[in-house]
């Protein structure tokens, strides 16, 4: 369990001044545990409201069949009230029950999951023991202002994939060999191949690849076989989006 990076004043309550983005989750454990994951499966949500952009929950696999719950904290809001229902849920006990193994109160814990209170980050490593959850903290830095637009891009795509994922697919691996044929040199080789891999693996994969904001899917993304997927009016309309994002944020600071 990790703990140290994001627990300083103002990252876990919006402070738009704050120079890193912070996201904690928790991993469900697979070992056969009464505490396995329960509740968890594979797909992706955004939350916590529908159709949210700027928080969510992701569920990629990771090795050994552990299923991952990434909770993405960031400048807009802090979404700790999701986290905590997920690892109740997870955990397969009464709130009651649950709080005596956390060491916390019933009603400290359904002022957690209503988003009345933000429990510390020691409470949370409280709560995921008890849930039978490892909880994982880490800091990112910020997107930058192309890796946003792209991201946005890639949002987009993602669920034309999941509406016809047979046309994507097809496109973009007609598109991989477009790229082959560019790169004669193959300094983008290690890109080209792990979109080679993705494309031929479950859609669950490929869409994590496409949607996340880790580092390694912030570099694929700059060598994407999605090219001409979008029609210029889908581009224009994520282009003004994000411009309208950054007034606003500029705007706010």
């Amino acid at each position: 369990m990790m703990s140290e990076g994001c627990h300083g004043r103002g990252k876990h309550r919006g402070d738009r001044r704050s120079r890193a983005s912070c996201w904690l989750g928790s991993a469900a454990r697979t070992d056969g545990s009464p505490r396995a994951a329960s509740g968890i499966r594979r797909g992706r949500f955004w939350g916590p409201r529908a159709g949210s952009s700027r928080a969510g929950l992701e569920y990629p696999q990771v090795s050994g069949g552990v299923y991952r719950v990434v909770m993405y904290y960031n400048n807009y809001m802090t979404p700790t009230a999701e986290l905590v229902r997920t690892m109740k849920l997870n955990s397969g006990h009464t709130l009651r029950e649950l709080a005596r193994r956390a060491k916390t109160s019933a009603p400290a814990l359904v002022d957690y999951e209503a988003g009345r209170h933000e429990p510390k980050l020691s409470t949370l490593q409280r709560i995921a023991d008890a849930a039978g959850c490892d909880l994982i903290v880490e800091v990112r830095p910020r997107l930058t202002h192309p890796e946003r637009r792209t991201l946005e891009f890639h949002k987009l795509v993602a669920e034309k994939l999941r509406a016809d994922p047979q046309n994507v697919i097809q496109r973009a691996k007609a598109r991989i060999d477009v790229m082959r044929s560019r790169d004669p040199e193959g300094r983008s080789a290690s890109y080209i191949n792990t979109w080679e891999r993705l494309l031929s693996g479950s859609i669950d994969e490929l869409e994590a690849a496409m949607t996340s904001t880790d580092q390694a899917s912030r570099d694929l993304r700059q060598s994407s076989p999605f090219g001409g997927t979008l029609s210029d009016e889908e581009r224009l309309d994520v282009l003004n989006r994000v411009a309208a994002e950054d007034r606003i944020a500029r705007a706010i600071g």
